[in-house]
């Protein structure tokens, strides 16, 4: 398909199928299962149900998408791992505990390309229809950052919640969600999940006093935050939201089975 690129506006392009979320996560949340459906388990508007499919649109020229690729690749590296393991922990003051903010070494962990990867999302989430509500004045701003034609926007910050400790956790680095806004004080926070990490990005003209000192490209030496899975209050609401999710037939008659094979 042919059109305008939305990142790079070059007319006449061919467009790639664009994606909000990489492909790599998707691929960790099929692998190992032991449903006889390899495909992931999506709770849309109270319905628990096994899909294949993504949100997609036809949205960037090659170029554009290798350029937001370089990010998503990074985060691959770091994030929690098919086995369990989070690269990331490993690159922390030996100190850190969860629950505390972590100093990260500047040289050995790339910040801002995280911070760039989190922004992508949210700016391709809200063009694919998502949630994200970013409106045309952040919409653009964020547009001109992840094409190098400005700065981290100084009304913004980008946050990163490393999900660590307990089962919880383990599980979470099998969940994704879409970027979830919700209004927190004098701004706008949009939110997701993936593979273990939780992304923040807060947009507004009167933001946090303190944000700027857990901000991934803000902050000085820069910061993130090492928590368990329950301390969140994202990873509350999606855990809610799936309990209560209606299972489809195929969802409720495997957990039926599972039931039996784990009590027998």
């Amino acid at each position: 398909m042919y059109g305008t690129c939305a990142l790079c506006q070059t007319p006449n392009a061919h467009l790639q199928n664009s994606h909000a979320l990489p492909r790599f996560a998707y691929k960790r949340i099929r692998a190992d299962s032991d449903l006889r459906n390899p495909n992931p388990v999506q709770v849309t508007e109270g319905r628990a149900f096994q899909t294949s499919k993504q949100k997609q649109k036809h949205l960037l020229c090659f170029a554009c998408e290798q350029r937001i690729a370089k990010s998503e690749t990074y985060l691959a590296t770091l994030c929690q791992q098919p086995d369990g393991r989070i690269p990331i922990i490993e690159h922390l003051s030996p100190s850190a505990t969860p629950g505390e903010i972590d100093t990260v070494v500047p040289y050995e962990i790339d910040c801002e390309k995280l911070a760039y990867f989190a922004v992508s999302v949210v700016w391709r989430a809200d063009l694919l229809g998502g949630n994200s509500a970013l409106g045309d004045r952040y919409r653009e701003q964020l547009r001109r950052y992840l094409l190098g034609l400005q700065p981290f926007p100084a009304q913004a910050r980008a946050m990163l919640l490393v999900l660590d400790g307990g089962s919880l956790a383990t599980n979470m680095g099998r969940v994704l969600t879409m970027p979830i806004t919700r209004r927190f004080e004098n701004c706008r926070e949009h939110s997701f999940i993936i593979c273990g990490f939780v992304f923040t990005i807060l947009l507004g003209c009167r933001l946090p006093v303190d944000s700027e000192h857990i901000c991934l490209v803000h902050a000085d030496p820069k910061r993130i935050i090492v928590a368990p899975a329950h301390q969140s209050a994202l990873v509350k609401a999606i855990v809610h939201a799936g309990a209560r999710g209606i299972p489809s037939r195929a969802l409720a008659a495997w957990a039926a089975n599972h039931r039996r094979n784990a009590a027998g």
